[in-house]
């Protein structure tokens, strides 16, 4: 009789260590799953500026490669003078218009 109340009062305290390991394991997914929602709204909203950025890379790169080619080919002096010349040439347009 009393092996088997030892047996039950073992069996009990296994169950009590069994249902405090459970509720911990519990405790913690709960925390990892609130972390977690919190982590798919950052990456929503990166995914959401990374498609942005994504549609206008065309864009950015052509402007890069124009000023690069722009800044690489001509020197200052050059630029200068194709400036003086543009704005020569729009002078004269406006005054065409002007006229006619």
């Amino acid at each position: 009789m009393n092996d088997e109340f030892e047996a039950m009062q073992q069996k009990k305290k296994d169950l009590e260590d069994n249902i405090d390991l459970c509720s911990k394991k519990l405790d913690r997914a709960e925390k990892l799953i609130g972390g977690l929602g919190g982590e798919k709204d950052r990456w929503t909203e990166n995914a959401k500026v990374l498609g942005e950025t994504y549609i206008n890379i065309t864009g950015d790169v052509l402007l890069s490669s124009a000023l690069v080619a722009y800044l690489g080919a001509f020197t200052v002096d050059y630029r200068s003078v194709s400036k003086l010349l543009t704005a020569i040439f729009q002078f004269n347009t406006t005054q065409t218009k002007k006229q006619c």
